[in-house]
C-alpha cells in the first residue's frame, strides 16, 4: 500500500496515543440488538407486541395521515427501490481517460510483473 502523507503534520495517533482504542469495539450487546429484543417484549397496557403496534402505527400513519414520505418508505421496503438510469451525453469512444500518478504506475507494473513471473504460462 502507497502511503500518503498527511501535508499538515498533525492529527492521528503519534501525537496522542491515549485517543487510540487498543481493544477494539466494546463488547457487549448494541443499540440494534437492544431494540430488536424490545420489540418482541409485550406492551403491559395492551397485552400486544411492541413490535406489531408499531407496525401498526406506520401503517395507519401511512393512511389515514396520508404521510407520503411513510407511504413511500413502506413502498421501498416492501419492493425495494426502482432502478434508475443514467442519461450519458458525449462522445463515446470505447476509452476513458485516468490520470495515475508514477508511484501508481510503478506499483501496478511491479505487481504485474511478479504475478506473470508466479503463474506457469499455459502454452509451455
Amino acid at each position: 500500500m502507497t502511503h500518503i502523507p498527511n501535508p499538515t503534520g498533525k492529527g492521528g495517533f503519534k501525537d496522542n496515543p491515549e485517543n487510540r482504542n487498543t481493544s477494539g469495539r466494546p463488547k457487549g450487546i448494541s443499540i440494534t440488538e437492544m431494540v430488536k429484543e424490545a420489540l418482541e417484549e409485550v406492551e403491559p397496557k395492551t397485552g400486544k407486541y411492541w413490535k406489531d403496534l408499531i407496525i401498526k402505527r406506520i401503517l395507519l400513519k401511512a393512511t389515514n395521515d396520508g404521510d407520503t414520505t411513510m407511504l413511500k418508505a413502506i413502498w421501498a421496503y416492501i419492493d425495494g427501490m426502482p432502478k434508475q438510469s443514467i442519461d450519458h451525453s458525449g462522445r463515446v469512444d470505447g476509452n476513458i481517460g485516468v490520470e495515475v500518478s508514477s508511484e501508481v504506475k510503478d506499483a501496478v507494473n511491479e505487481a504485474l510483473k511478479q504475478t506473470l513471473r508466479s503463474k506457469p504460462r499455459s502454452d509451455d
